[in-house]
C-alpha cells in the first residue's frame, strides 16, 4: 500500500516536470521566432 502511494507521487512529479519542460520549450521557441522576425 505504501509503495503504491510512493509510485503515484513519483508519477505526479514526472508529469509536472514534463509539463514545465513543455512550457519552457514553448517559451524558447516563441522567443527564437520573435528573434528571427526582427
Amino acid at each position: 500500500m505504501n509503495t503504491l502511494i510512493y509510485m503515484t507521487d513519483i508519477s505526479n512529479v514526472i508529469l509536472s516536470l514534463l509539463q514545465s519542460l513543455q512550457s519552457y520549450l514553448r517559451d524558447i521557441r516563441r522567443s527564437e521566432s520573435a528573434r528571427l522576425e526582427d
